[in-house]
């Protein structure tokens, strides 16, 4: 390691490191990386060799009332600061209010966490000295580097990359494990905080003034550091735990006058609380920018400390794949694996990277892939599924209480995690209208809650014609962790729900379809009573709004609106404008929303043109054309004949033709259903198609014949069997499918089984 960190800047970085980290200095520095096992090995070696005065972290300093709940012996680590900011005047973001929103999570084994105990188990006063989040915002200059925190500097820099590339390490992670985990517990803490302040020196050098004074570091910095120099004056040790890319920075403070213009942000919208988070929302391979890879196993590292967590992870896998074939003799493969790659990587013991390479090597029968049962298994092992809790104590948002409250006030068993489900009669009984309402409005949060089971669909028109709703819900930490994620948009859930649909509106502007899918999903929460408040802006939509595809929907959705009569005959008229002279598109889609538009109102005469008006174009869509004869059949506006020469020409036209028939008839059928039951001149001729195609032919169309013969029911297709038993000469059993026996489907289950298990067992099936 000294190896790779040598450079001509060397002695530098020793004056430096001799301010940053001597324990006969009035303040100590201690570098770190979030989320790190062995930064947290070496601040409690730290605490309890410096006995400090004081201890410093690196958070927001708004966040100090928080302390008590975050070290309480009732919170159970992973839990978060969440820290919201509503930018009511338009200070950050002109044109539109953002809604800004961070996490700071504490695993067990993060640094600051294990500081905060350390200072509350030896009475030693803490605090955390970084902006508070609404400055971090308006300091940072660069709206895509808010949220964004220290992580970037450690991995994002022309000289992580050199280092990851001379240790021959895959990425940053495995340089840092084999450098600074494997390692960090059998280093002296000199040693391991001499190491890390090298390598965050030289990682800093790649970014310039310029770059630290947009991303907001520069400001942080300077804060910090004006917070140190008065616990200096005040205390006489002083240990400051920080990112260690920011220890140069605060260094070269120390002396200087240090001015911070204040924002004009208003405190009033600044929000911070706790809440449970989870090994899941932590897993840097889900998203979340500063955590560790694997929170699970570094969990485990941090609890045990010893040398075999490598391989304790590779037995859980492998129990748990006994039954896919996985033998004793897989398992001592992959432990000798596990040993002899970390000893051919120079790696004091096996760490992560090992254990995956083994359990690819040794478990994974055949090609790899990511739906592997052994990877997937490794994968959630390595994850974990912990989830914080927090004292009684701590506070949460007033959205919260108001739940609770809703909650009581339906006489819900809400901390009950055993799943209920309610039937609510919707139509009849008002206190079950305003359960659904409230229902609806979690869901249109996304609060995990509750789920619909069945009922009306009115989104996707399914069973429109139900009178009742059953609802499934039941309590998780993960409501909570929701509804405090939600706080930012208002005080009730109403506020909340009614918050996000003015944003969604906002960002659906100008597409009629979605407003309208966004309104019609408001009323049955019982967001608005007064749909007038929003007609300027579905009036907007539908004038702006080309496409015949949304117009179509806007006009059906709004339909189910109450008082909205005029807006969704005003989206339907401009729908069948779009119709006449529609030149492209989905076909399926176009047929689907047309249906639509004639179950709106079917007799009217601007329909009735706007589908002859298609039939002019010298361009159609066969599947299109198909249900506009349909329709027009539907409407007494056309002739059975007149459908069958059309359709003659598919079934006897040229080659070209007789592929787009079952696509005609796809149509056909969907608008004017009846026209196939009780007419042998359509089943003729589609017979005539099916004897004509050649078999690559045949199954290029063959998917197209199962949708089309789906649409009919058991009676129907009985209907159509007789007919064809006719047109053949035959009698209908013969051409009906001959009914397969429980005892048969029993056996024929079973041979499938153990086909698909002998493949499994030759890595040529997943399981899945």
């Amino acid at each position: 390691m000294e190896v790779v960190f040598r450079s001509s800047q060397s002695a530098e970085v020793n004056t430096l490191f001799q301010r940053t980290y001597n324990v006969n200095n009035n303040v100590v520095y201690v570098p770190i990386r979030h989320h790190s096992p062995a930064c947290s090995f070496h601040v409690q070696k730290i605490v309890e060799l410096y006995k400090p005065d004081a201890i410093l972290i690196e958070g927001p300093i708004d966040c100090n009332p928080l302390i008590p709940h975050i070290v309480s012996a009732e919170s159970e680590a992973p839990i978060c600061i969440y820290c919201s900011y509503d930018d009511k005047a338009d200070v950050l973001e002109k044109g539109e209010s953002g809604k800004y929103r961070a996490y700071y999570p504490f695993l067990d084994y993060s640094p600051e966490l294990v500081a905060l105990r350390e200072g509350s188990a030896r009475n030693i006063p803490v605090s955390f000295i970084d902006l508070p989040y609404k400055e971090y915002l308006y300091v940072t200059k660069n709206e895509e580097e808010r949220g964004k925190y220290d992580e970037q500097y450690f991995r994002h820099s022309q000289y992580v990359r050199m280092l990851s590339e001379r240790t021959g390490c895959r990425s940053f992670h495995e340089f840092w494990e084999k450098y600074f985990e494997l390692q960090g517990f059998h280093m002296t803490s000199e040693e391991f905080i001499q190491q890390l302040f090298d390598y965050c020196y030289y990682t800093r050098a790649d970014y310039t003034r310029e770059m630290l004074i947009e991303d907001g570091c520069m400001a942080r910095e300077i804060h910090m550091a004006k917070e140190i120099e008065k616990a200096r004056k005040a205390y006489d040790k002083v240990l400051v735990i920080t990112g260690g890319f920011h220890v140069k920075g605060l260094l070269e403070l120390e002396g200087e006058k240090k001015k911070l213009s204040k924002s004009p942000l208003s405190a009033t919208y600044a929000k911070t609380y706790l809440m449970p988070y989870s090994f899941l929302e932590s897993d840097q391979t889900r998203g979340y920018e500063s955590g560790m890879p694997a929170p699970a196993f570094y969990q485990h590292i941090w609890e045990n400390r010893d040398k075999a967590a490598a391989e304790q992870f590779m037995i859980r896998v492998a129990r748990q794949l006994k039954t896919e074939g996985i033998s004793i003799a897989d398992e001592i493969e992959a432990a000798r694996m596990i040993r002899e790659l970390a000893l051919l990587r120079g790696k004091m013991q096996p760490g992560l990277y090992e254990l995956m390479d083994a359990v690819h090597s040794a478990f994974v029968k055949g090609e790899i892939s990511s739906a592997d049962k052994p990877l997937m298994l490794l994968q959630k092992s390595l994850q974990g599924t912990k989830r914080g809790k927090l004292s009684k104590e701590a506070d949460v948002p007033p959205l919260v209480h108001d739940f609770r409250a809703s909650v009581r006030s339906f006489r819900l068993p809400a901390r009950s995690t055993v799943p209920h489900e309610t039937i609510l009669d919707i139509y009849k009984k008002e206190r079950h209208q305003r359960l659904s309402q409230f229902f609806h409005c979690l869901a249109f949060l996304e609060v995990p809650f509750c789920e619909k089971l069945r009922g009306p669909n009115l989104a996707r028109k399914q069973n429109i014609n139900l009178m009742r709703e059953t609802w499934k819900y039941r309590f998780s930490a993960q409501v909570e962790s929701a509804l405090i994620d939600l706080s930012v948009y208002g005080g009730t859930v109403m506020e909340a729900a009614q918050e996000v649909l003015r944003a969604k509106l906002y960002k659906a502007k100008g597409r009629a379809g979605e407003v309208a899918l966004l309104l019609m999903e408001a009323y049955l929460s019982g967001l608005f009573s007064d749909f007038a408040m929003y007609i300027p802006l579905m009036d907007e939509a539908i004038q702006e709004d080309g496409d015949f595809v949304s117009m179509a929907e806007c006009a059906y959705y709004l339909s189910q609106i109450e008082k909205t009569n005029q807006q969704a005959e005003s989206a339907r008229s401009k729908a069948l404008s779009l119709f006449s002279v529609l030149d492209s598109g989905e076909p399926g889609i176009i047929a689907e929303k047309l249906i639509d538009l004639y179950t709106l109102q079917p007799a009217d005469q601007q329909f009735i043109e706007a589908l002859e008006l298609y039939l002019q174009k010298e361009k159609r869509e066969s599947q299109v054309e198909g249900a506009v004869f349909g329709l027009l059949t539907s409407l007494a506006k056309r002739t059975v004949d007149d459908v069958i020469q059309v359709a003659e020409g598919y079934f006897y036209g040229s080659g070209d033709m007789q592929k787009q028939a079952p696509l005609f008839l796809n149509g056909l059928f969907a608008g004017a259903k009846d026209i196939f039951l009780y007419n042998e001149s359509l089943l003729g001729g589609m017979s005539h198609v099916l004897q004509e195609l050649d078999e690559e032919t045949f199954l290029q169309v063959l998917p197209h014949l199962r949708l089309l013969f789906s649409q009919f029911t058991p009676l129907e297709v009985d209907t159509i069997a007789r007919q064809i038993a006719r047109l053949y000469d035959t009698t209908e059993e013969v051409v009906k499918e001959e009914v397969i026996s429980e005892a048969v489907l029993k056996y024929a289950m079973q041979l499938d089984q153990k086909a698909r298990e002998i493949l499994m067992r030759r890595g040529l099936e997943d399981g899945e």
